[in-house]
């Protein structure tokens, strides 16, 4: 029943089944032009496995091939007041204790981009901006330019101060390959900061929900590899 058969973090095979759903919708996030269309959406298995090795948590039916992060994926929050005011005090909160003024940004799967304009607007630094599902639009500050594509090696050579991804590394079917592959990347550039901001535990735990689940160990293992 399984797609997954070692740890994504670690690469163990002490993967431990402990909690099986099915008939789950593939995306979240994604808007559907009608309720038949909601109705009839591509749905999945979900089975919860916990590496005995590092604590990570995942889903052994993972189908990375049927995610499909398309125009018509919408995780932007920023209809929240509290959610936006949430992010200002964490752009200023990273700007001040890095320094970040008249510096590169890069994020990684920077959504519509409120996050990184934030972080360029605040401290009059210019960003660059890689998510494929990202859709142009007549707000596009001269600050940042977007590349509508997934970061990899490729863009080895876009230099930055910060490189943040927030909420991007648990939709990552080898997370601990992708950190790796970061890690390479930046050999040359020991001084960039690297800001990652992901689920809590806790909270997936409480309420059933996502695939890939990361313990503060899980992360330590994959940063460390």
């Amino acid at each position: 029943m399984g797609k997954v058969s070692l740890c994504p973090a670690c690469g163990s095979s002490t993967l431990q089944p402990f909690f099986h759903l099915e008939n789950v919708p593939v995306h979240q996030n994604l808007l559907m032009p009608s309720r038949e269309a909601a109705k009839s959406c591509d749905r999945g298995q979900i089975l919860l496995a916990f590496c005995e090795e590092c604590g990570f948590i995942t889903n052994l039916a993972f189908e990375a091939e049927r995610l499909k992060y398309s125009a018509q994926y919408d995780n932007s929050q920023v209809y929240s007041a509290t959610f936006m005011a949430y992010m200002e005090r964490l752009a200023l909160e990273l700007i001040n204790r890095h320094a970040l003024y008249n510096k590169k940004i890069i994020e990684i799967g920077c959504g519509k981009g409120e996050f990184l304009k934030m972080l360029c607007q605040f401290g009059h630094n210019r960003g660059i901006g890689f998510d494929p599902s990202y859709v142009p639009n007549d707000s596009t500050s001269d600050q940042v330019i977007f590349i509508q594509d997934f970061y990899s090696e490729r863009y080895g050579n876009y230099p930055g101060d910060l490189i943040c991804c927030r909420h991007v590394i648990e939709h990552i079917q080898q997370p601990g390959r992708f950190v790796g592959s970061l890690r390479q990347t930046l050999e040359n550039q020991p001084d960039t900061v690297i800001f990652f901001e992901m689920p809590n535990v806790v909270w997936i735990l409480r309420n059933l929900t996502f695939w890939d689940i990361f313990t503060s160990t899980a992360l330590i293992l994959v940063r460390d590899r």
